[in-house]
């Protein structure tokens, strides 16, 4: 194909995969040469080709899949996929996600968020997650012939609010084996309820009264009103039924913020007096709502943004400032010539350099666990100053301080990505920054609560272990070490069956199956 046909010149600033449209023969395909395909496609194809954010266009009643190069990641061991149907290419969800496609050919949009599915990208299936929107393309004529698709994988962060969550529920085990957590009584034949000094101040109930025992009104009337019924009903059912009471509400403050509780609990009979109790703990859990919170905040406020950009994708200047990412446009010396909406929530008012050499005025700092830990960005280090040097891509994760905004510092994950002429010169540079402040202080604090977990353990005189689903030991604390002489978890996984009676062996299995299969404690 002759590069300099005007009919292709959209694909010039398409990277690596607008290279390889270019390269491709497409006379024997439905679509038929560059030179003959619809404006439409052409100019909605040029869009996502020029995009930083990870992209795909699927054209005709074929839908014909092009996608960017930030989309080839997701692809994995795909290859050869432009041009050919949608349903080919991604037909381990089709058999779900082909009747919204067709559907946007209609006229319609869709958004999902988080959305679960099984890809088999890597010659194996394997879960993942994503947040999508699909928006119907229209030629000249009004008439839908195509959808564009902006997507983000979420599997990272939805794995790492799982694991957030269960370290946080094996720290919570472990405080109630070692008593520094908050526990209650209510004895179901006189009626009262004791709780230790732990709860009583959670509940803001004085600690004597709470220790010589009061009525439970005295706790759920503490309860915010809005979850006090949900609350009440959840207590009559483990009573009434014998099941777990697992619960979160909320309980109001003297200071004006609520206190996330997470309360668990299950009746039985007290074996010294023969009464029947309902008993549990209380944890604190305000410190992870509000994380959480946070985080879907972020996501959602990002996603929001890319859903209303598919509602004008006609003009690049409206992608731009709708996108979720600070995206910004630089000529062949480092000027900038456009810059988004949410590039100036991201960095403030920043000002528009003229060359590379002003990218020092952005303040910019190596983050903590990198190499460079501390040391400045240097103006020549920038993403957007490499792919001007000759890189086609660059990336960068750096903490920045935002203009006008002295000691706040935001977390950003940097993609730059050279376009060039059709003479293959270096024309100019775009770069995406993406705010994943959030995301990182999520990771931190799942370090942080596994450490605490450890720490908390170690000190305990108890052995404390802990297995995943499959029976095996993933953990055994300091006190396990010491007391059976074995020094390695593998060890511990393996030759712990040695240090017990032959006699009481075959029982003790038995036992661990049964608690594993039925879920009930060992």
């Amino acid at each position: 194909m002759n590069k300099r046909d005007p009919s292709s010149a959209f694909l010039a600033t398409g990277g690596a995969v607008g290279a390889r449209i270019a390269a491709m023969d497409w006379s024997a395909h439905a679509l038929g040469p560059v030179s003959g395909w619809d404006p439409a496609l052409r100019t909605g194809l040029g869009i996502v080709l020029s995009s930083s954010f990870p992209a795909f266009l699927a054209w005709g009643e074929e839908m014909s899949l092009f996608h960017n190069d930030p989309y080839r990641p997701m692809l994995g061991k795909k290859d050869n996929v432009l041009g050919r149907p949608y349903s080919e290419v991604w037909h381990e969800v089709w058999d779900t996600l082909g009747s919204y496609a067709r559907r946007v050919l209609a006229g319609e949009s869709f958004f999902f968020e988080d959305y679960a599915t099984t890809l088999e990208r890597n010659g194996f299936p394997e879960p993942a997650w994503f947040t999508f929107s699909y928006s119907p393309l229209r030629d000249e004529a009004g008439e839908v012939r195509g959808l564009i698709c902006t997507v983000v994988e979420t599997t990272g962060k939805v794995t790492a609010l799982a694991r957030h969550r269960e370290a946080e529920e094996r720290l919570a085990l472990s405080l109630e084996a070692s008593g520094n957590i908050g526990t209650w009584s209510y004895g179901l034949d006189d009626g009262l309820t004791t709780v230790d000094e732990r709860f009583a101040r959670l509940f803001q109930v004085d600690a004597a009264l709470a220790r010589s025992g009061t009525e439970l009104t005295r706790f759920t009337d503490v309860v915010h009103p809005d979850d006090r019924a949900r609350v009440v009903a959840a207590i009559a059912a483990a009573v009434r039924d014998g099941t777990l009471y697992d619960i979160e509400y909320r309980i109001p403050q003297k200071r004006g913020v609520d206190t996330w509780v997470n309360a668990r609990g299950k009746v039985f009979t007290d074996p010294g007096g023969g009464q029947r109790r309902f008993a549990g703990i209380a944890v604190d859990i305000t410190a992870r709502k509000a994380a959480e919170q946070a985080l879907r905040d972020t996501e959602r406020a990002a996603l929001r943004a890319t859903a209303r950009a598919d509602e004008s994708r006609r003009r690049l200047d409206a992608l731009l400032d709708a996108a979720p990412v600070g995206i910004v446009y630089v000529d062949a010396a480092g000027g900038l010539l456009a810059a988004n909406a949410t590039n100036r929530v991201i960095w403030g008012e920043h000002p528009a350099p003229a060359a590379t050499d002003e990218y020092a005025a952005w303040r910019g700092w190596w983050p903590t666990g990198s190499e460079r830990a501390g040391q400045v960005v240097g103006a020549h280090e920038w993403p957007l100053a490499l792919a001007l040097a000759g890189a086609d891509t660059a990336e960068a994760t750096v903490e920045i301080e935002p203009f006008g905004r002295p000691g706040v510092r935001k977390t950003i994950l940097v993609r730059a990505q050279a376009l060039r002429d059709e003479h293959g010169l270096v024309a100019g540079a775009v770069a995406a920054n993406m705010d994943v402040t959030a995301q990182v202080a999520a990771e931190r604090a799942l370090q942080a609560s596994e450490q605490k977990f450890r720490n908390i353990t170690n000190l305990m005189p108890q052995m404390v272990w802990s297995s995943g689903v499959d029976g095996r030991d993933q953990y055994v604390n300091r006190r396990w070490h010491e007391f059976t002489g074995l020094e390695r978890l593998g060890d511990a996984r393996n030759g712990w069956r040695a240090l017990v009676h032959p006699d009481d062996l075959p029982e003790l299995l038995g036992r661990w199956r049964e608690s594993f299969t039925r879920h009930q404690p060992l």
